[in-house]
């Protein structure tokens, strides 16, 4: 639940989104504060309403309807429950800015309960949308489609009354045919004018048409700066849910649930530039409802002789289809089972061969059957009447025989009543994939009360012939549809000439289309018809149209688009493609082209497919550039692995946090566990809280970047890491905030070494400020007793002063030592020595001191070829940290060993040894071993040296220690 306190919180009321903030003291909801979007949308802005009761701001009285019980039921649900509540929309009635009347409103809100210390709601959030316009604008609709109906119902019952009349004029009156006839013979020269130039107008118009009327895509055409619906197609109304009368309307008029639109339009009118969207989810009607489909859309602008706009071609593919055509497939079968079910169908299904029946439920209930066992075919064909039974015994043999369909209607006796019942029976033989004719099945229905109507109608036919005597009076009233058939043919003239002008107008439209459309003749496939655009991929001139499309293309051989469109010619199904790749010769070379596209069958009066309707959407711009983002996207994923980076996202509505899997092992919390935010504060350190919230609450409301370190402590181990936070503020298509994330990057490594040069500097100074402090006393104390002081006094004064400046050196020697080695400059003079000849006569300070005994063991004839001042300045340096770190070890030891071709030398000691968890970083540079609880003086660079030297010469080093038995520091050297 949320709270006052948390930054999301803050950062939500304050957005510009209707919020006011309500004490949960049901029932009377003290107002504690709103945002300046409430005062705006509740005409408050001139008023305070701060510590009113909810009731007092606005009074219930006011509402109207019962919007005031409304509200307070919900309000007391979000209170009662603690749970968000989601109101639909509700009428309530406010005063007027102005406070001189009421408003008509409508609302939807969402109140969200703010808990306190105790866990119970203490306030109430609620986001307040005024959806009155919304709401006016559907009631508008909805009575407009009541008005549309009635119409629509009485427009139907006067054309039944017609044309009841015009059945009995036509079927009872001889006279009214020769009167006919004469009007045909005065008719005749005007028919013999029109007749030819109606064929070819008809014939080319009917062409245009069917490619227009039958195109699964829809168009539409908008005029002037209006936007004035000037074309529409069948396919665009249904999509539209609307009927023909809309042509001449203003677009947003006729289509105001997509005012999204609007604007576009007018864009691509004023700029003359077309608009083109993929996927794009519109507004659409299925039947009565507003729903939502995909579409891609093209708006070509049309331009005149002088290249000015003066309308928009619309084209629009639904994709939809694509999406749900599995659910679609499911619903039909469904409701093909329901409707079987409720045509009371028999279905059955016969074995050629052994005439063994099966039928349903349906089947046995129409023939009465209630046996104890199975019906057989026989016991079937036995109910059948005699004047029946042969023939239809030989249709069901001749289609086992030959296949092909079977239907037949013949009488039988039901089995249980032996009632005469009039039967269809409907059936076809299949061949299975070997050709033979295995499968025999069809359905049965009851036509007995079809055939007694049927027999009930031809009595009233012949009673009907008795009234045609009366009619003789009606003959007068045809000389005047005579005349009204004479005032068509003129209307048929005009028609013609429309006609021939939309023909041109519908073929401007298509050949400069900006989607590529063609048209391929019979099964052959000749090309009838060709846009520019489409001439324009397949990489040809005009020239090819009337040549067959494996022709004109050759190219298309071996790929599958010649028998896709064969099998849409056969089937009369149309075929469409998504996303297909295709090789097409362009300027002499083959190039992979990837395209959306529909073959669509253009069929003939009888119903036969003619033609096939080709429509084309290149895409290959876009499938390669989503294939760019794919392997972007991979590469990035890869990148952000490999570099065992984490990511975040915040979204900013719900202030919702999301961590990947890498961020949540840094966090320390279960990968398969959802983390709020202010469940994974709690891993970050309290001194840091502060500047987080800070940074989050500008990235979320100012839209600022961020790139913050801070520590945490994980979760679960509690092991202290530091992090680096990186984000910003990504938008959708519509500008609108869509997500506040970014990468988070494990930085502890680099906050530990900044630690140890911070530590080495700061001991750095320390160790050479002591020294020279000493020298600098020294020195003082020589000026001042140079001529007094007794000699003895003096040479102490000399020798301190030259142990601070060895000291120094010894100090800058160690700084050098290390800038060569991180250059891989430092000098090595190699030679052969003998090593137990070097370890005598190193570390003689030790030796001197008389406080500790150097004992040499191994062997003392083994040479080696190395630096023997650097070999001796790592023993010096193992020895010194002997002497250091384990004081009270009075004996050390020097071992030499030989292992194969290489020479092992160790220091020991039998101090109280070194903690296993700081081994591992004893050769590191900066490295302080003060294990033991004490602080020593140093570097910190002794050891950090010694490995170098080591790794100069080829060899190894190492250290084993045991707590309070000892260390040993050894190192390898070739032979």
């Amino acid at each position: 639940m949320l709270s006052f306190e948390d930054i999301f919180f803050k950062a939500l009321f304050n957005s510009p989104v209707p919020r006011v903030i309500l004490k949960a003291d049901a029932p009377d909801f003290t107002i504690i504060n709103f945002n300046d979007a409430y005062k705006e949308v509740t005409n408050t802005k001139h008023k305070d309403i701060t510590g009113l009761f909810l009731w007092q701001a606005f009074d219930p009285k006011d509402a109207g309807d019962n919007g005031g019980e409304i509200l307070l039921t919900a309000l007391v649900k979000a209170t009662e429950t603690n749970q968000t509540v989601h109101m639909p929309p509700f009428h309530y009635d406010i005063p007027a800015a102005d406070g001189t009347g009421i408003v008509l409103s409508w609302w939807q809100l969402e109140i969200v309960p703010v808990t306190g210390n105790d866990g119970k709601p203490e306030y109430l959030l609620l986001t307040t949308n005024n959806i009155t316009e919304e709401i006016l604008k559907q009631q508008s609709i909805e009575e407009a489609k009541v008005r549309e109906h009635h119409l629509n119902e009485e427009i139907l019952t006067i054309n039944e009354e017609l044309m009841t009349a015009n059945e009995e004029l036509l079927t009872s009156n001889e006279d009214l045919l020769e009167a006919q006839e004469k009007l045909t013979l005065l008719n005749k020269e005007l028919e013999q004018r029109v007749v030819r130039r109606t064929r070819e107008l008809v014939a080319s118009n009917l062409k245009l048409k069917n490619i227009f009327e039958q195109s699964p895509l829809g168009f539409y055409v908008l005029t002037g700066p209006d936007l004035i619906i000037d074309l529409v197609n069948d396919h665009m109304l249904k999509l539209w849910n609307k009927s023909r009368d809309i042509i001449g309307k203003p677009y947003i008029l006729v289509r105001p649930e997509a005012n999204s639109f609007i604007n576009t339009l007018k864009e691509v009118y004023r700029s003359g530039n077309p608009f083109k969207e993929n996927e794009l989810k519109v507004p659409i009607y299925e039947g009565e409802v507003l729903t939502h489909g995909y579409f891609n859309i093209i708006y070509q602008p049309i331009k005149n002789e002088q290249n000015l706009t003066t309308g928009i071609l619309a084209i629009i593919e639904d994709v939809t289809e694509r999406i749900l055509s599995k659910q679609n497939i499911d619903r039909i079968n469904r409701q093909l089972h329901l409707a079987v079910n409720a045509a009371k169908m028999g279905s059955w299904n016969i074995d050629p061969e052994t005439k063994a029946l099966h039928y349903n439920t349906m089947l046995a209930e129409l023939y009465g059957y209630e046996g104890p066992g199975l019906m057989t075919y026989a016991d079937a064909i036995g109910q059948v009447t005699e004047d029946y039974r042969d023939q239809l015994l030989d249709q069901i043999e001749e289609a086992i025989s030959h296949g092909g369909d079977y239907d037949i209607t013949y009488t039988q006796r039901r089995f249980d009543n032996n009632e005469l019942i009039w039967l269809r029976s409907m059936g076809k033989v299949t061949p299975d994939s070997h050709g033979d004719y295995t499968v025999f099945s069809g359905v049965v229905m009851d036509i007995t009360e079809q055939v007694k109507a049927g027999q009930l109608l031809e009595q009233g036919a012949k009673e009907q012939q008795l009234l045609n005597d009366q009619l003789a009076a009606i003959n007068e009233k045809m000389t005047g549809v005579n005349e009204q058939l004479y005032q068509t043919q003129e209307d048929l003239v005009k028609t013609l000439s429309e006609v021939a002008e939309s023909e041109a107008r519908l073929r401007y439209l298509l050949e400069d289309a900006p989607i590529a459309i063609a048209v391929m003749k019979g099964r052959e496939l000749v090309i009838e018809a060709a846009n520019k655009k489409i001439l324009e991929i397949w990489g040809k001139s005009s020239k090819i149209i009337g040549q067959p499309l494996h022709l004109a293309l050759p190219e298309l051989q071996g790929q599958d688009f010649l028998a896709w469109m064969d099998k849409v010619y056969i089937t009369g199904e149309p075929f469409i493609g998504t996303e297909v790749m295709a090789f097409l010769e362009v300027k002499g070379t083959l190039e992979e082209v990837y395209s959306n596209f529909v073959y669509h069958p253009i069929k003939g009066p009888d119903g036969q497919t003619n033609s096939i309707m080709v429509v084309v959407n290149v895409v290959t711009e876009e499938v390669k550039a989503k294939q760019r983002i794919e392997t972007a996207q991979q590469q990035f994923r890869q990148a952000i692995d490999s570099a065992n980076l984490g990511t975040w996202s915040v979204d900013p509505e719900r202030s919702h946090l999301t961590l990947s899997e890498r961020s949540k092992q840094l966090f320390g919390v279960p990968l398969d566990k959802e983390v709020s935010f202010s469940e994974a504060m709690e891993a970050v350190d309290p001194d840091y809280h502060e500047l987080i919230h800070t940074t989050v609450t500008k990235g979320l409301v100012l839209y600022e970047s961020c790139d913050i370190e801070y520590p945490i402590n994980s979760l679960v181990s509690k092991q202290r890491k530091w992090l680096r936070v990186t984000g910003k503020m990504f938008f959708d298509d519509g500008n609108k905030p869509a997500h506040f994330s970014g990468i988070i990057m494990d930085i502890t490594d680099r906050k530990l070494e900044e630690q140890r040069k911070d530590d080495f500097i700061s001991v750095a100074s320390h160790e050479l400020k002591t020294p020279i402090t000493t020298l600098k006393g020294s020195i003082q104390l020589l000026r001042r007793m140079k001529d007094r002081a007794p000699k003895e006094v003096l040479s102490d004064l000399i020798e301190q002063a030259n142990k601070s400046m060895d000291k120094v050196n010894g100090l800058i020697d160690n700084f050098l030592n290390v800038n060569l080695l991180s250059d891989g400059q430092i000098p090595l003079n190699k030679k052969t020595f003998t090593v137990s000849e070097m370890l005598d006569g190193c570390c003689n300070h030790v030796r001197s001191a008389g406080h500790y005994e150097l004992i040499l063991e191994g062997d003392r004839e083994l040479q080696v070829f190395a630096d023997q001042d650097r070999i001796d300045q790592v023993v010096v340096n193992f020895v010194n940290n002997a002497v250091k770190y384990a004081p009270l070890s009075t004996k050390i030891y020097l071992i030499i060993e030989k292992f194969g071709q290489m020479v092992k030398i160790s220091v020991k000691d039998t101090g109280p040894g070194i903690p296993p968890e700081k081994v591992g970083h004893l050769f590191g540079r900066y490295y302080r071993a003060d294990y033991s609880g004490f602080q020593y003086s140093g570097l910190g660079l002794g050891l950090y040296i010694s490995a170098e030297i080591i790794k100069r010469h080829d060899g190894e080093i190492g250290v084993d220690s045991e707590l309070g038995k000892g260390s040993t520091f050894w190192f390898t050297l070739p032979l």
